[in-house]
């Protein structure tokens, strides 16, 4: 069975992670490994023509599927939806640093086990790793998807000998 991707943007303007994933996810889906949605918060020009659907955050909630985040904003939203079956979170920006104060409120998200941690290299999973004592199990540059996929199947897999336990 294809699984369904549903990521989680704050927008699809033009930015690096933007354009990585619209390209990876149009590759996704024109192979037909995956079927993918975006889901963005703002309504931005998209930085490349999309060959997936694209719909506004709220139709989200319900959505069944995998969902991976994109940024905190995304991340703490997606823990509030009841549809995906899995929850992922590619940490993508490490906004946060710019404010070392303010790691703080964000210790509960990276630590939530409803969320798989997803990071861009191993510098950023060390980070996570050392700031929040949390073990990040797939890191992937620029949502390389074979990486991805098999990312998403594994965790398919680890969450069903977590029940089965």
């Amino acid at each position: 069975m294809i699984p369904t991707i549903n990521f989680l943007v704050d927008n699809i303007g033009a930015s690096q992670m933007a354009y990585y994933l619209v390209e990876k996810s149009n590759a996704i889906s024109e192979a037909g490994d995956a079927r993918i949605i975006v889901f963005y918060d703002q309504l931005h020009r998209p930085c490349r023509k999309l060959l997936l659907p694209a719909m506004m955050m709220i139709e989200a909630w319900a959505q069944p599927g995998v969902s991976i985040a994109t940024s905190i904003s995304t991340a703490a939203r997606l823990l509030s939806f009841p549809g995906p079956q899995q929850k992922m979170f590619y940490v993508w920006d490490m906004s946060w640093l710019r404010n070392p104060k303010r790691v703080g409120p964000f210790t509960e998200l990276f630590r939530n086990p409803e969320l798989t941690l997803i990071a861009r290299c191993p510098d950023h999973a060390a980070v996570l790793t050392n700031n929040f004592n949390v073990k990040v199990p797939y890191v992937f540059d620029n949502f390389n998807s074979e990486s991805l996929l098999r990312a998403i199947e594994d965790d398919k897999e680890t969450r069903k000998q977590r029940v089965v336990v």
